[in-house]
């Protein structure tokens, strides 16, 4: 439990590194020793070794003497930060052990951490069937992008970091647009659903998302036609046929199914208003 009378550090990495003590930004510095500090944060208030310090920052291009550069950041760090090296200090701190740095500070102050959150209550309605709450907790969470996540950064952790962050972001989309369809909201949504597709081609439920969409708006001719580029697309591209979720959708509305999402019309089992078969992951391709 932290001590809320201490003034605690703010921090925001989806989209340029920023950090804030009450209402004044604080400067971080280098990037190399703002990617040590992205490094401890996402492991907050866990011992980070060096050894995977130095693996996330600088991967196989070594400075001279990384664990040098990396103690160095850190002394920097705990000035520029205003923190302390102990771990007895009820505010935050950066203290290290045999088992590595640590960044002590409070979670709920890491924008990341709203963001899954969120997330998690998003899931949560819709187990309780509650899609306009659901929907809500979903849009809160994607306001809290800025951006790509800790622009100006690099290193191998940083960037596989990123990487995940973005198929997150992408899954919560998919999430919404799938509530979206499910509650009636498929005419607005599709100008949505063509700009996502185009923008993340590979991911094929979105695409699955744009045929119901599509279908229940009155064009089941445009879906079925969506389905027949799809399929050419991954021939061309990928040498490989559309995914399950794909072909059930399109075999759906080609027999006219009132309901093509195959949920029987409800989303109380997991709110999975999306054309896919409960628990099989949605595919997508390289």
């Amino acid at each position: 439990m932290f001590d809320q009378g201490r003034e605690q550090i703010r921090y925001k990495v989806l989209g340029p590194f920023r950090a804030w003590r009450s209402a004044r930004e604080i400067e971080l510095g280098w990037a190399k020793q703002q990617a040590v500090l992205v490094v401890l944060l996402l492991e907050m208030n866990r011992s980070v070794p060096m050894h995977s310090i130095i693996d996330a920052v600088w991967g196989e291009h070594l400075p001279g003497d990384a664990r040098s550069a990396v103690h160095t950041y850190i002394s920097r760090l705990r000035r520029t930060l205003g923190i302390g090296d102990s771990p007895t200090d009820a505010g935050p701190s950066l203290v290290w052990t045999e088992a590595g740095y640590t960044l002590h500070g409070d979670p709920a102050l890491l924008d990341l951490t709203v963001f899954e959150q969120r997330l998690a209550r998003a899931s949560a309605c819709q187990e309780r069937a509650d899609l306009v709450e659901a929907a809500n907790h979903i849009n809160a969470a994607l306001a809290l992008w800025r951006g790509e996540p800790f622009s100006g950064l690099t290193g191998p952790g940083i960037e596989a970091e990123r990487r995940r962050l973005y198929e997150y972001r992408v899954a919560a989309l998919e999430q919404r647009a799938a509530i979206n369809v499910e509650v009636g909201r498929h005419n607005e949504l599709i100008a949505e659903l063509t700009l996502l597709v185009n923008t993340y081609p590979t991911h094929e439920r979105l695409r699955a998302l744009l045929m119901l969409a599509l279908y229940r708006s009155g064009r089941q001719t445009d879906a079925l036609d969506l389905f027949q580029q799809t399929r050419q697309w991954l021939a061309d591209e990928f040498g490989v046929e559309p995914g399950p979720e794909l072909r059930e959708a399109y075999q759906r509305i080609l027999r006219g199914d009132t309901d093509p999402t195959g949920s029987g019309g409800g989303t109380r089992n997991g709110g999975d208003a999306a054309p896919r078969r409960r628990g099989a992951p949605t595919r997508r391709l390289p």
